[in-house]
């Protein structure tokens, strides 16, 4: 408490979770990279020919939550004015904590282009309500919330790879891009 009615509070939240559940395609053969660098899967389908896809579970993704949240509330006789800010960074290897089947990473071999942010990574958000009281009972409120934009995945829009999946990204000075990174 700052002053009678007027409190300043400070939070901090890490979430770190590991062991999240992502698809993955077992029935992909080596990869063997292009002249542009990028790993592709053109050889025959190892466990099942006739099959495109052998899709299992894996436990091996993980994300990352940590922001701070600062908030102010101030009380008067005639108004009360509360205002929160979060700064917050929100890291992952996948999108979906539950994938039904689909597949999002771009090569299975090349997974570390897949830990950035999370297509729900909103770096700043301030989020205020306000209420007045007025002369004869009458009271006017508001809310009102600003956020920063999310990040989003760049994908070519074909299968360039040939694992079968739409997943993939453009390259950049010889590189796949990350995950989310625009």
């Amino acid at each position: 408490e700052l002053a009678p009615n007027i409190t300043l509070g400070v939070d901090f939240t890490y979430i770190n979770a590991v062991h999240i559940p992502r698809a993955f395609d077992l029935n992909l053969p080596t990869p063997v990279p292009d002249a542009t660098g990028r790993l592709i899967y053109s050889g025959a389908r190892p466990l099942a020919p006739q099959f495109l896809f052998d899709i299992v579970k894996d436990s091996s993704s993980r994300s990352l939550y940590r922001a701070v949240t600062t908030s102010l509330n101030v009380r008067r006789r005639h108004f009360v004015i509360t205002g929160n800010y979060t700064l917050g960074y929100n890291l992952s290897m996948a999108d979906s904590e539950r994938p039904v089947g689909a597949i999002t990473y771009e090569s299975p071999a090349n997974l570390k282009n897949d830990y950035n942010w999370n297509q729900i990574d909103m770096r700043h958000m301030f989020t205020a309500t306000n209420i007045f009281f007025l002369p004869f009972g009458v009271e006017i409120s508001s809310a009102e919330r600003f956020l920063s934009g999310r990040p989003f995945n760049a994908t070519v829009g074909q299968d360039l790879n040939k694992d079968g999946q739409n997943t993939d990204r453009p390259l950049l000075n010889g590189s796949v891009i990350k995950r989310n990174a625009y």
